[in-house]
């Protein structure tokens, strides 16, 4: 996924929408696994030049890693903040079986921190994450907080 074999339809969007939608839509899934949904967002509107589609998937991507990797009877928390030009918006879960040495190793393509889980994937969704959020001229990183694992995106605000 580079900007030479991927053209974005960019557009002044509300991201704050987007992502409201994203984490409503998948509510009935943590329900399933008894995890609380927090979503931290006192802003109705915050606007960013971005493809809305690629940004729905990017959030997607994210809440069905937590609905997969999050322990049962926990908590999901997303929160947006903005602050001066940038919007940053996080998405957190407890989730013990992740360790300190593959924190690093989550936006690698193929990358699955432990090949023996039985949950399903390619190992590709978090660097398609990352790559659709560079084209964006966005960022994600990842950092492990206790029991809990944290992604925090930056996009710029327009």
């Amino acid at each position: 996924l580079t900007n030479s074999d991927y053209n974005l339809e960019k557009n002044k969007v509300n991201i704050s929408m987007i992502l409201n939608q994203a984490v409503l839509e998948s509510m009935i899934n943590f329900i399933e696994r008894d995890i609380e949904v927090v979503l931290d967002n006192k802003y109705s509107e915050v606007y960013c030049y971005a493809d809305a589609a690629q940004m729905q998937r990017v959030f997607d991507n994210l809440i069905r890693n937590a609905e997969k990797y999050a322990d049962s009877n926990s908590k999901f928390l997303v929160s947006v903040k903005v602050i001066d030009k940038k919007v940053n918006i996080s998405f957190m879960n407890k989730c013990q079986n992740i360790k300190d040495k593959d924190v690093k190793r989550l936006f690698e393509k193929f990358y699955r921190e432990d090949k023996a889980r039985s949950k399903e994937g390619s190992g590709l969704g978090l660097a398609i994450v990352k790559a659709i959020l560079e084209l964006h001229n966005g960022d994600i990183t990842a950092e492990k907080i206790d029991d809990n694992i944290k992604f925090n995106i930056t996009l710029e605000k327009v």
